[in-house]
């Protein structure tokens, strides 16, 4: 009924097979660095992209506003006038 010692030994290895290894978290920490930096390209990407849309909006409303600024000085400048 006793065990032996390379039972024991099977038996406590095949328990542990499910963790992980170092090599195992080595490779994981690589595709996790490759993961991030794609994540990080694609970002940058948007984010640009962000920004060229931002500059056009602000360069339309700029231009709206002088314009609207402009309609109401002519506006009150006639009623002024008449």
């Amino acid at each position: 009924m006793a065990a032996t010692i390379e039972d024991r030994v099977s038996k406590l290895e095949g328990a542990f097979d499910h963790l992980a290894t170092r090599a195992d978290l080595a490779e994981l920490k690589g595709e996790f660095k490759a993961d991030m930096a794609e994540l990080k390209g694609e970002l940058r990407a948007d984010m640009a992209e962000l920004k060229a849309d931002m500059i056009k909006w602000m360069v339309g409303l700029m231009l709206a506003s002088a314009g609207l600024a402009a309609s109401i000085a002519l506006v009150i400048q006639r009623f002024a006038s008449a």
